[in-house]
């Protein structure tokens, strides 16, 4: 199968937007205009991100059928201001957004990451092979919890 790139893609179809069929029935959307990318930001609910974001997660953290069935109980807050996607956007999205608070996240997750990758490389001067999801999961396990718990991290 022959990979097309963003721009080879618009060439061929014209298609600032186009969809993609996932296996599992979902669709991917894949924008190739950077001025239609601004404007589905301002539009959450015209293609919201939290579907994929929890999908994202589910499959990272490799939680139970009962976490996946909680973590998408009313995932847009169609039926209401309830459920974890809601609740995780009010408690995760203010201290992310740029200022101090980002600012102090990044000057503890940064370093710990930097000093995991250090590790990776081997004394002799050549590379390793690390699984990288797990690595990656691993990683920003440890940092994120840190910046949350600090020296007393239970993970």
């Amino acid at each position: 199968m022959e990979v097309l790139l963003n721009s080879q893609i618009r060439q061929q179809y014209g298609a600032p937007i186009y969809s993609l069929a996932m296996p599992e029935g979902s669709k991917l959307y894949v924008i190739t205009s950077p001025e239609l990318i601004s404007a589905v930001q301002c539009q959450p609910k015209a293609l919201p991100f939290s579907p994929v974001g929890v999908k994202f997660a589910m499959s990272l953290a490799g939680s139970s059928k009962e976490a996946n069935r909680i973590a998408t109980d009313n995932i847009n807050g169609e039926d209401g201001d309830y459920g974890l996607s809601m609740d995780f956007n009010k408690v995760v999205y203010p201290p992310l957004s740029p200022g101090k608070p980002l600012e102090v996240m990044y000057r503890i997750i940064i370093p710990q990451i930097a000093a995991s990758l250090d590790k990776l490389r081997a004394k002799n001067g050549k590379g390793i092979t690390i699984e990288l999801t797990g690595w990656v999961r691993h990683e920003l396990t440890l940092a994120i919890t840190d910046c949350v718990y600090g020296p007393g991290n239970p993970f």
